[in-house]
């Protein structure tokens, strides 16, 4: 008889279990970038939102360091139970395999895509009184120079964009590598480095404070916040589109129905122009994604970049 009640109350306890709704307590999004940055901006605006659908807290844990490799080894390592999701850049996705040696996380595998929200066009900025009027003198620059034409740079995407520069003009750049990209920006500023290829996010303040001036913008469609400027791909029609991107994923194992729930209200959350509203005013291009996208996403864009990186020849650090 006691074996009997043990097992009834066993198979009430995994019911019980199993029934269990999701979410039913905080949900944890790590990201591997620190506080104010652009992704944290967007990331605790969409948490915002996503805890008042879910009725649970929404936690934004920062936890910045060695390119985003840090956060996401806290996301990649946690629990697969839904709890804990992490934001995915193109810097952790596609960028950071092909830069470094050892980053101890496989993308391809040990990510499930959630979903992408959206991003920032990168333009080709240069110091109010630099002495390159447009996009086509600063080419011109680069072929005929013999010391090289510095360009600012914190992070894998500038730094291809840079040489893939130097590669079209036939001439000779110089990276000047910076731990972030404000900093970058404020030496372009200054007239320190000549150009660098810049976010929306940390350059359109001082776009339209006319204390950075854009020559192109990286995408053939332009940008809205910064009308009359041309596109690099209309004197380069084959130079790839730079956008960075933000975008979620949780641990491998997670049962798929949570990620269907998570993928849809957060795709619904990125869709609404409201959302992209609030944050306008850093330069914010909405490109929502759901899962099954997103999937198909990060795998098309882990193989771009690895070719452009070879293209430059970059080796892994």
């Amino acid at each position: 008889m006691k074996r009997i009640f043990a097992a009834v109350a066993f198979m009430i306890s995994a019911f019980a279990h199993a029934a269990s709704p999701y979410p039913e307590k905080p949900i944890t999004i790590v990201n591997p970038f620190g506080a104010g940055t652009a992704s944290d901006t967007v990331i605790r605006a969409l948490g915002n939102r996503l805890g008042s659908v879910l009725n649970v807290p929404v936690v934004v844990e920062n936890r910045p360091g060695a390119n985003g490799i840090v956060g996401t080894l806290r996301g990649v390592r946690a629990p697969n139970d839904g709890y804990t999701i992490f934001v995915t850049t193109g810097t952790t996705v596609s960028q950071n395999p092909w830069l470094f040696k050892d980053i101890n996380y496989d993308p391809m595998t040990d990510f499930v895509g959630i979903a992408v929200l959206g991003g920032f066009p990168l333009s080709i900025v240069v110091p109010p009184q630099s002495p390159y009027r447009d996009f086509k003198e600063l080419m011109q620059a680069i072929h005929t120079s013999t010391q090289g034409i510095t360009y600012a740079t914190a992070y894998g995407m500038q730094t291809v964009c840079g040489e893939l520069l130097g590669k079209a003009a036939k001439g000779k750049v110089l990276g000047i590598p910076y731990k972030s990209t404000p900093p970058a920006v404020l030496d372009v500023t200054a007239g320190r480095v000549a150009f660098a290829c810049g976010e929306t996010a940390t350059t359109l303040s001082a776009l339209q404070g006319r204390t950075l001036r854009a020559l192109a913008v990286i995408n053939p469609a332009g940008s809205k916040y910064i009308p009359g400027v041309p596109s690099v791909q209309a004197t380069l029609p084959d130079f790839p589109i730079m956008q960075s991107w933000i975008g979620l994923a949780a641990p491998r194992g997670i049962d798929s129905k949570k990620v269907e729930l998570l993928s849809r209200e957060i795709y619904k959350i990125a869709s609404d122009p409201a959302f992209a509203d609030s944050l306008s005013g850093l330069g914010y291009a909405s490109t929502p994604m759901d899962a099954a996208a997103t999937a198909q996403f990060m795998k098309a864009d882990f193989s771009r970049w690895r070719d452009l990186i070879r293209q430059v020849g970059i080796q892994p650090q």
